[in-house]
């Protein structure tokens, strides 16, 4: 998916591919109105998306997200014009990569979780629930954690 070079980073195809589809299949439900909300039971549902997005990957994002990960972060950037999330997880936690990845990609989309339907209409950009709109917004179409 991307070249191969020595500022590359760790991430194999699989990985990408991992992300991707993790991500994408929340969005779909997402888009089909199948996130229960907050509220008691989770009847109340998400609103369905009317344009919702394939992800797909950037690797010059994924570059980006590389070069700030290398100086072992403990927050995001926030000097990108793209929308950033960040999640850290110590590698001594870790069996596999792919445990990583799917433990950010969960933690992004959990916080939908905490919000009902319509209490919740305007997040303030700092919100805790920035990382869930940052990957559920209808305008994205790549990807890259």
């Amino acid at each position: 998916m991307c070249p191969n070079t020595a500022e590359a980073s760790t991430l194999t195809d699989a990985l990408r591919i991992q992300f991707l589809d993790t991500h994408n299949v929340r969005r779909s439900q997402l888009a089909q109105g199948n996130i229960g909300d907050a509220g008691p039971n989770r009847k109340t549902k998400l609103p369905p998306a009317k344009n919702m997005r394939e992800l797909i990957w950037d690797c010059t994002l994924e570059m980006e997200a590389t070069n700030h990960v290398r100086a072992c972060p403990v927050a995001a950037a926030g000097t990108s014009t793209n929308g950033e999330n960040f999640h850290r997880v110590s590698s001594a936690n870790l069996q596999y990569y792919r445990d990583g990845v799917k433990d950010a990609v969960v933690a992004w989309w959990k916080v939908y979780r905490f919000y009902s339907v319509p209490r919740q209409i305007y997040m303030a950009t700092h919100s805790a629930a920035s990382s869930y709109t940052q990957v559920c917004t209808t305008c994205s179409s790549t990807a890259l954690q």
